[in-house]
């Protein structure tokens, strides 16, 4: 038993991909691969020079898209960096053994230092130390062609391949977005979980993990959230919305909807149509970029502030919110996208309420207190 036990750790699933999505991968490295050799016999007028570490960088970037092994700098860097240390043991340490040794920890050791760590630069410096006359013969021109050609043509072709791809972002992006455009950390990781508090994490474990920081603080805040929702801690947006919702529609004038946003002292307004669908949100900020001191445009504002309508200023792109759902769901909305009140839909896409901020400080300070 403590046998089987034991060799259970041998087997680790990684993949966690839906069998649709593996296939896409398998079909893209397939594209990559080809288009690859393709393009470098064009640079060349030669048969394709297409380096085997390829197929391991192609599998990386397809199938493990969001790893930071994966990236164009570990890629494209990983390569030239680990060829140049794989051609420089070829060439001054005499033993095929040793200098296939020192190959592969040195471009390990340098990559470490340039941080474009990246698996397949290891086979890419024991060819350059075992791939024979002709590979010894390019010198450290090696590096360049077709090593650094490669890969620089597999990450074009990757980039573009992943835009087709459903449900696909690479490269990943440098960092969460700043809703206000100040340098500040999102306000869930100055209450919560903090970038400071990961890498402590990670550096406790003592080695390499193959996921990026935010991915990972995205599963610690789901996790926790998943948490608190199988524990009983669950706040319906119905219940905790307001329901008499003052709306705007799209034929009001931009002073009707001003007088209205000022009457009720609110930011934003939802604008629906005649079965209540929402069509958009007219907000302050709506008017605040609007704003031109020109003596001509305050002449023409006020010359049609009583029929310029509704539809031609208000935001089309509105984010909402379902009764449903639970309040926790949203905190991510409100927080770090900066939103100040979401219109509450039905399952008809029809407008039932209002949740804003003060809700939902309100619902969550009521819970911790009940």
């Amino acid at each position: 038993m403590s046998q089987r036990v034991s060799l259970r750790g041998w087997y680790t699933p990684v993949w966690h991909a839906p069998w649709s999505h593996r296939l896409l991968a398998g079909a893209a490295i397939i594209l990559s691969i080809a288009l690859t050799a393709w393009v470098t016999s064009l640079t060349t007028g030669h048969t394709p020079l297409i380096v085997a570490s390829m197929g391991a960088a192609a599998l990386l970037m397809f199938g493990l898209p969001s790893s930071p092994l994966s990236q164009p700098w570990p890629l494209i860097a990983g390569h030239l960096v680990s060829s140049a240390v794989g051609v420089a043991c070829a060439r001054w340490i005499p033993d095929p053994f040793l200098a296939s040794g020192c190959a592969v920890a040195g471009a390990l050791l340098a990559m470490s230092w340039l941080r474009c760590l990246h698996p397949p630069g290891g086979a890419i410096a024991l060819t350059a130390v075992i791939g024979g006359p002709q590979v010894h013969a390019l010198g450290f021109s090696f590096v360049v062609l077709p090593v650094g050609v490669n890969a620089c043509i597999l990450v074009v072709i990757g980039v573009l391949l992943h835009r087709m791809l459903p449900g696909k972002v690479y490269p990943l992006p440098l960092g969460p977005a700043r809703p206000h455009r100040v340098d500040n950390p999102l306000p869930q990781a100055r209450s919560g979980i903090g970038d400071e508090d990961i890498a402590r994490a990670i550096g406790d474990i003592g080695h390499v993990l193959d996921i990026s920081d935010s991915d990972l603080d995205a599963i610690v805040t789901t996790a926790a959230r998943y948490a608190r929702e199988r524990r009983g801690a669950t706040l319906t947006v119905a219940s905790t919305m307001a329901r008499n919702v003052v709306t705007l529609r799209p034929d009001n004038t931009r002073q009707q909807a001003w007088d209205a946003l000022k009457t009720h002292k609110v930011s934003a307004l939802p604008v629906v149509d005649a079965d209540r669908h929402v069509v958009g949100m007219v907000s302050v900020a709506d008017f605040l970029v609007r704003i031109d001191t020109s003596l001509a445009s305050v002449a023409r504002r006020l010359l049609t502030r009583h029929t310029e309508s509704v539809a031609s200023m208000m935001t089309t792109a509105v984010v909402s919110a379902r009764s449903e759902q639970n309040i926790l769901d949203l905190v991510p909305v409100f927080s770090d996208r900066g939103m100040h009140s979401l219109p509450v839909l039905d399952t008809e896409n029809r407008l039932v309420g209002m949740l804003s901020q003060s809700d939902m400080v309100a619902a969550l300070a009521a819970r911790e207190t009940g």
